[in-house]
């Protein structure tokens, strides 16, 4: 979902855009590793703030990461909807506009984004173990998917999706036709704002510091886990930005 909208701005370049948010990304890891290493309690950066910087700091920083993490989980909620409707529409059973774009007076909503959100909360509610269990399960396929459309992709990839000039109707709006290479659609501009928009895929990892608490060496194990995690997360979205626009 964020590498087919970030690609519309950034073209080929996207793996660019993978590139500059990967690297913001580790920058803010090592220092939630650094805090996580130095005050080894859960909380994230609300524990972080309030020991550092007083307790009002904590307050407004707590309410932030609420607003963070519901905003985020709203979109990937409208994104799982939008895509279960795409997937009845290619096997000819296509769901009512309703179900995933009810058109409102000023917006549009989406009840089986809250159905989404509901089931996502059972889950949780189900317990720890079947969280996690449930979570490795959904890891493992999208991993799968990923390769599976890698590994085939591959053998029908062709250099000239890099260097070919799009159409002006294929431009996104902003965009100046012949004013930039194919593979710079949209010039740095587009770089940049693909950039910005695939950082959303990095959402989450400074959850990875508050078990900082739980294990043996907080110091060095933390600090590992989350380079760890960065890095498969960096290789995971560097490889599809790499084969798709070759497609």
């Amino acid at each position: 979902m964020v590498t087919g909208k970030a690609a519309l701005t950034a073209g080929p370049a996207i793996v660019l855009c993978f590139f500059i948010a990967s690297f913001a990304c580790m920058l803010s890891a090592f220092a939630y590793a650094e805090f996580a290493a130095r005050a080894p309690i859960s909380g994230s950066a609300y524990t972080f703030a309030y020991v550092t910087l007083g307790e009002f700091t904590a307050w407004f920083v707590g309410w932030n990461l609420t607003l963070e993490y519901a905003i985020s989980a709203a979109a990937v909620a409208r994104g799982w909807a939008s895509n279960f409707g795409a997937f009845f529409d290619g096997i000819g059973a296509p769901l009512p506009d309703f179900l995933y774009q009810a058109n409102v007076e000023f917006t549009k909503l989406s009840p089986l984004s809250l159905v989404v959100c509901i089931f996502c909360m059972t889950i949780l509610l189900l317990g720890v173990k079947e969280s996690a269990t449930v979570n490795k399960i959904t890891t493992v396929v999208n991993v799968c998917l990923i390769l599976f459309i890698v590994i085939l992709g591959s053998f029908h990839v062709s250099s000239e999706n890099w260097t070919a000039t799009p159409l002006p109707s294929q431009l996104p709006s902003g965009c100046s036709s012949g004013s930039h290479s194919g593979y710079f659609p949209c010039g740095l501009n587009g770089v940049l704002t693909g950039a910005a928009q695939v950082f959303f895929s990095y959402i989450g990892f400074d959850a990875v510091t508050t078990l900082a608490e739980e294990v043996r060496c907080a110091v060095h194990g933390t600090c590992r886990v989350n380079d760890v995690c960065t890095w498969v997360a960096n290789i995971r979205c560097l490889i599809p930005g790499a084969t798709f626009p070759l497609l």
